[in-house]
């Protein structure tokens, strides 16, 4: 039996007694005829026609009043009727039957079938209903801003600046909840393997490289702290502290909330282990997507999952974060060609489009892209295009014959070197998609899941000064293959990195890590030029006996919107923050008192404006 296998059985082992404990709790509650933990006795979702003569105590929300006769009664678990036809005259029914929505109440009442002719298909209560006793109002509400109805949601500013009230919709709920379970199961299965959860400091220094960091004064005139981008050196310093396992559900922070999708504080899921190579660290993440998934989504999901080198990914698919759930492959042609040193031809066949868009529509969305060509075949089956003039293949046929197009195909050439006309057909390749799922023509199913594995990605890159940077971070390791070209040729240099790509969105990312502090000195001052004086903790820590070591980090916001099918990360955050990175709940950012101001030494100065002589 496998470690794998046998640690499963561990976790059902253990679910199975936490079932025990439940079931004992609920039975127990069933004799009491109430649950111990509320002033309620059932939820307004769980009510049956099982219930039917029970007397019943509920809590929650006005959420409709039809006429003053039928109320729904709302909670966290569902709905139900309160039906006020036939209950006896009473001050509190009057009042009941005005009370504002969105009021929160408590009442107790008789569980009744309703008349098969009432019965209501919209409800998982639709066959019962309770008739009131008595009713206590816990607190009556003001005048709300929106009503608590799909149809009738408001724009998201306004969701924002209540966001208390937007998180009462069932969709919210259902995400957050959505969110909980998928974070008690990872730890549930990270527990049994022998990981250990270890809390990590938000208050550190700056990080050489990666994102723009929040800076945090502190008394000490001219010292600042950083908000930590993620745990990265610490779960480094708990592998050379012996700790073996580690991990955190961890909160993070870069000042990038300008960008779309993003969140100047997000959660990650952090994990570090020590004695492993990448396929170690790659096979648990896949185990524990297969314990974590719910049932609906694991089936859909094929493990292993998909690895494609960065390479094969940019070269296939024009994106190192390629969307898998449809085809459309780039296949590079330049063999049929007589091309100049460096030029490639790429082409990428856009099937059966012809049948689903129009001329315009398909030349409309080319246009949007520099370097590409649309070419459609003619009636002879051959392509005809100006581009075909300047860069005539040596043999049409053979290059139609290749391609193994139909008619009804349209054709994207774009030449040049190849990762930049593999980039930018990558691009046309998403944007002919989305117009065409904006036609109701899906290339794919929308509840498919694909992950899929990027490794081999390069260990440094040229950034747009001209100079030599991490293509991730400056702890990542060389590939063992490519180890001497740190020294020799750096650009040429793989990486250990991998990311965990699903449909299309990078998830996570990770890689084996620098143990040698010989080695990470040397790419910091010798290959990046920056000053490894502010790593000093680190690289006494790593020439202290480091094992070799490596992780990952999997983005939970991102990764649970996907799951959850939500239109952005916002909505599986209970409190986001807005674009731009302001809260519109609180107000914040906002201006400091002048004390606070001066017990931090700082001076807030207003940008001058510029002054233009007259001449």
């Amino acid at each position: 039996m496998s470690i794998i296998v046998r640690n499963l059985l561990q976790i059902q082992v253990k679910l199975t007694i936490s079932n025990l404990q439940k079931s004992f709790i609920s039975t127990t509650c069933s004799l009491l005829g109430r649950d111990p933990y509320s002033w309620r006795t059932h939820t307004c979702g769980e009510l049956r026609t099982d219930h039917a003569g029970e007397k019943v105590t509920l809590c929650g929300w006005l959420r409709r009043n039809r006429g003053g006769k039928f109320l729904i009664l709302t909670d966290t678990y569902g709905s139900v009727q309160l039906n006020l036809t036939n209950v006896a005259s009473h001050p509190e029914w009057a009042r009941l039957q005005n009370a504002p929505l969105e009021s929160a109440i408590c009442v107790e009442g008789l569980v009744q079938s309703r008349p098969s002719t009432d019965i209501s298909t919209k409800l998982a209560t639709g066959e019962i209903e309770v008739i009131p006793e008595n009713v206590v109002f816990l607190n009556e509400a003001q005048s709300v801003p929106f009503e608590i109805r799909d149809e009738k949601r408001p724009n998201e500013a306004v969701r924002l600046r209540y966001r208390y009230l937007d998180l009462r919709f069932p969709s919210l709920q259902k995400n957050l909840k959505f969110r909980s379970d998928f974070c008690m199961k990872t730890r549930q299965f990270l527990a049994v393997n022998n990981f250990y959860e270890i809390e990590t400091p938000t208050l550190f220094r700056r990080t050489p490289g990666g994102a723009r960091e929040f800076l945090v004064p502190s008394h000490l005139k001219g010292k600042f702290y950083s908000l930590v981008q993620s745990p990265q050196q610490f779960k480094q310093l708990l592998m050379v502290g012996g700790m073996d396992r580690y991990f955190q559900i961890a909160r993070c922070y870069r000042d990038e909330s300008t960008l779309p999708q993003r969140q100047p504080e997000f959660t990650q899921v952090d994990i570090e282990m020590s004695f492993v190579g990448q396929r170690q660290v790659l096979d648990v993440i896949e185990d524990m997507m297969s314990f974590t998934l719910p049932i609906s989504v694991r089936q859909s999901v094929h493990f292993p999952f998909v690895r494609l080198t960065y390479d094969e990914a940019m070269r296939t698919y024009g994106s190192d974060k390629p969307d898998l759930r449809f085809g459309w492959k780039i296949k590079d042609m330049s063999r049929h060609f007589s091309l100049k040193d460096g030029e490639t031809v790429q082409c990428l066949v856009l099937g059966h489009v012809r049948q689903r868009m129009s001329n315009h529509e398909i030349q409309k969305i080319t246009d949007q892209f520099d370097d590409i060509t649309l070419v459609k075949m003619n009636t002879k089956g051959a392509f005809t295009s100006p581009v075909f003039k300047k860069w005539p293949p040596n043999s049409m046929q053979a290059f139609v014959d290749d391609l193994c197009v139909t008619e009804g195909d349209c054709l994207l050439v774009s030449i040049g070197e190849w990762r930049n006309a593999c980039t930018v057909l990558g691009k046309a390749r998403l944007a002919y998609v989305e117009a065409l799922k904006e036609k109701a023509a899906h290339l794919y199913d929308d509840d498919a899941f694909c992950f899929a594995w990027i490794v081999d990605f390069p260990l440094f890159v040229i950034n747009d000064d001209g100079k030599l940077e991490s293509a991730h971070h400056p702890f990542t390791a060389p590939h063992p293959d490519d180890a001497e070209l740190v020294y020799t040729e750096p650009l040429r240099c793989r990486s250990q990195h991998y990311d965990l790509v699903l449909n299309g969105e990078e998830i996570g990312g990770g890689s084996i890590r620098i143990h040698d502090s010989k080695l990470q000195r040397y790419i910091l001052d010798d290959v990046l030029k920056e000053p490894s004086s502010q790593l000093e903790h680190l690289l006494e820590a790593l020439s202290m006996g480091c094992p070799p070591h490596g992780g990952i980090a999997l983005g939970l916001d991102r990764l649970v919107a996907l799951l959850c099918g939500a239109a952005n990360i916002r909505d599986v955050i209970a409190f986001p923050k807005s674009f731009g990175g302001k809260d519109l709940l609180s107000g914040a950012p906002c201006a400091p008192a002048d004390a606070e101001l001066k017990y931090y030494h700082i001076k807030v100065e207003e940008p001058q404006e510029e002054t233009t002589k007259e001449g």
